[in-house]
Formats: structure tokens, C-alpha cells, sequence
């Protein structure tokens, strides 16, 4: 499976960094990383078979 962004949803990932960034930056290398990191998690659960619980 390939992740695809919607120029909107590309959008308010950099306003959301930006707006981070200029109050904290440590704070929003962590929130990046922590977004890429699900979205990488989401992208390799898609072979796992679904469960209940």
C-alpha cells in the first residue's frame, strides 16, 4: 500500500509544524516524528488481518 497526501492534508501538516515550531521547536520534532511514525504503522498494519478487541 502506498500513503497519498491531498495537497489540503499536506497543508495543515506544514500549519501545524509551523505553528509548533515557533512556540517549541523540541516539542515539534517530536509531534513530526510521532505523525510519520503512525502513519508508517498504519501504512504496514494494512497486510495484518483485522481482530476483535
Amino acid at each position: 500500500m502506498r500513503l497519498r497526501f491531498t495537497p489540503r492534508a499536506v497543508e495543515n501538516l506544514t500549519e501545524l509544524a509551523d505553528y509548533i515550531r515557533a512556540h517549541n521547536p523540541d516539542p515539534a520534532r517530536r509531534v513530526r516524528a510521532d505523525i510519520y511514525r503512525s502513519l508508517r504503522n498504519l501504512v504496514l498494519s494494512q497486510s495484518r488481518p483485522a481482530t476483535d478487541g
